[in-house]
């Protein structure tokens, strides 16, 4: 044949022919495989746990929890740690020339200090500049609330007013105050020297203790003070804190 290709095709097909037809006793057999007696190791090792150095970052110290009160009486221990205000005043503050005016906060702040969990809440017995200051920021928050606060606030101020004489008349005492919130929601007043940390007046939110001062603004700014004082927590928190 002249072309090589189909002759090499012939020749693969009559070799395959020939081993098909080929008898069984000319094709060798592969030897039996005898059993292994003796046991295979395992192709995977077992992988050892990895080994780190110690590093000093990795050693984490316990964490040291400050100390919280757990009762109401626990916080005995936070109402005396005042951050500002009482009977101590700034030079900018409007009654810090008037020796008489801080004599008296002075002598207020002095039995809140005093005062201890389980205690009679202290009373004042409010001059006639202490209530002239009171009547006039009464009055005027009172017209600014009907115009502008919630319905809520202007019905529980209203109620406070029937039930414990609450007004421009004078200045409200907090145990009044104290056992018109208990009666309402739970809440207590307690009174404070000063101006708290935010963390322990929210301290004292968690058993319901609203810490209150006694004292009130200067005469001679009526509608201005530095510090929260009587009118800021009677008229402004007390109400909210009976719904």
């Amino acid at each position: 044949m002249r072309d090589p290709v189909v002759a090499c095709l012939l020749l693969l097909a009559i070799a395959a022919t020939h081993a098909f037809n080929a008898p069984p006793s000319i094709v060798p057999s592969a030897p039996a495989r005898q059993p292994s007696t003796s046991k295979r190791p395992s192709r995977i090792a077992p992988l050892a746990p990895p080994q780190f150095p110690e590093r000093e970052k990795d050693i984490v110290e316990p964490v040291a929890w400050p100390w919280f009160p757990m009762s109401r009486s626990d916080l005995d221990c936070v109402a005396g740690g005042t951050l500002d205000a009482g009977a101590e005043l700034e030079a900018d503050h409007p009654g810090f020339n008037d020796r008489v005016y801080r004599e008296r906060r002075r002598t207020i702040v002095e039995r809140a200090a005093k005062y201890r969990h389980g205690g009679v809440l202290p009373i004042v017995e409010y001059n006639d500049d202490e209530t002239e200051t009171w009547n006039f920021c009464y009055t005027r928050l009172k017209a600014a609330a009907g115009q502008h606060a919630v319905s809520t606030y202007n019905e529980i101020l209203a109620d406070m007013e029937r039930s414990i004489g609450f007004g421009h008349k004078g200045i409200p005492q907090i145990c009044d105050v104290s056992r018109y919130l208990t009666d309402a929601t739970g809440f207590t007043l307690r009174p404070v020297a000063g101006l708290m940390s935010p963390r322990d007046f929210l301290n004292g939110l968690a058993f319901k203790v609203f810490h209150s001062t006694q004292y009130i603004r200067h005469h001679s700014r009526p509608l201005y003070t530095p510090e929260p004082d009587v009118v800021h927590e009677l008229v402004g928190h007390a109400p909210m804190l009976a719904e």
